[in-house]
């Protein structure tokens, strides 16, 4: 039994003998060139312009510009702008929400109407109710398109005047200016 495993012993060291790389062939650690990692490229849009193009590695955290400023809109965000860079080539546009601004129309201090509008909408006054004996002057400062910021316009009336006089003979004799409800 003793030489069997002896045998054995033999048979088995030469067989690990056999499979064992030879250590020349394995390259120094600082010879070894690593392979490049891809790189995608992230670009951020404003208005169908490049506002930045960065590369980045898969993974990597993505850094989002300021967001810009445009008068009568609210920034919004970046689309779907993921926290790390994905495996590809990645464009994102600025998103914006127009400002409402509130139009308010008012008469002797009371509202005739109200309604919000963003910058630059086309302002339409309403048709001013008529009073007797006055006429409508018309909205102070009326202007074309909304501001941005919230308007509030007053409209005034100026009292019809008559000029009341008393003739004898085709003759005037006096006369009067009167305000209508004088």
């Amino acid at each position: 039994i003793e030489s069997q495993i002896r045998k054995n012993k033999t048979k088995l060291a030469k067989r690990l003998r056999e499979n064992v790389m030879d250590m020349s062939m394995i390259p120094d650690p600082e010879e070894i060139i690593p392979e490049p990692e891809a790189t995608y490229t992230l670009r951020f849009m404003l208005d169908g312009e490049i506002l930045l193009e960065s590369s980045y590695t898969m993974g990597d955290a993505i850094s989002a510009p300021e967001a810009p400023e445009r008068e009568g809109f609210r920034f919004v965000g970046w689309g779907d702008l993921p926290e790390t860079m994905p495996a590809e080539d990645l464009t994102l546009s600025a998103c914006y929400e127009a400002i409402l601004y509130r139009l308010t129309f008012r008469q002797d201090g009371e509202v005739l109407s109200e309604e919000l509008l963003p910058l630059g909408a086309p302002i339409t006054a309403p048709t001013p109710e008529s009073r007797l004996g006055a006429t409508f002057l018309g909205w102070e400062s009326l202007p074309d398109v909304m501001p941005a910021s919230d308007l509030t316009l007053d409209g005034g009336y100026q009292p019809i005047e008559y000029k009341l006089s008393f003739v004898t003979d085709g003759e005037e004799i006096s006369s009067s200016t009167l305000r209508f409800g004088d």
